[in-house]
């Protein structure tokens, strides 16, 4: 599933609609105008939420297929040795957010050895051996020692809700 579209409207002469404008206008001016890009990147979270959802839907197996589908991509293409990459073919890999998102999805579809292979790479990349708890992302040293890595409450309680249901 892709995650957004752009704010702003590109027309064909190169001029730019702000969005502050076009949201405001009424809907048959808005399609008048043309629509935003639709941004075509594979992230891992949004994607991992949709899989997610659909497992959670008492409804046809069509749901479900979809849904592994889903998982199955992100497992041959975009995560490696338990580290989900931000999006299909680019980005950083390792963010909690997307650690935690594909773990409690692999887990709704049964799939425990991935969910596993994802709390290993939170734990060796993320854990902060004083308090416990898990960094936001792997350190990278692009920004100085304390900057680099922050501890999230919000990441970090989403975190505990997926290593209770392992």
């Amino acid at each position: 599933f892709y995650a957004g579209q752009a704010c702003e409207v590109k027309r064909k002469d190169g001029a730019v609609i702000e969005g502050g404008y076009y949201f405001a206008l009424l809907a048959n001016r808005r399609k008048a105008l043309g629509l935003p890009e639709i941004d075509r990147r594979l992230l891992a979270q949004p994607n991992a939420h949709w899989a997610s959802a659909l497992l959670s839907l008492d409804e046809q197996w069509r749901q479900r297929s979809r849904a592994l589908a889903i998982l199955d991509l992100f497992w041959r293409s975009g995560i490696k040795a338990g580290r989900v990459r931000r999006a299909l073919g680019a980005g950083p890999q390792g963010l909690l957010q997307d650690q935690v998102a594909f773990g409690e999805a692999f887990l709704a579809a049964g799939q425990i050895d991935r969910a596993l292979a994802l709390a290993d790479g939170i734990e060796t990349d993320l854990a902060d051996l004083n308090s416990g708890a898990f960094y936001d992302r792997p350190a990278r040293g692009e920004l100085p020692e304390g900057l680099d890595q922050i501890l999230v409450p919000a990441l970090n309680a989403k975190a505990v809700r997926f290593y209770r249901n392992l």
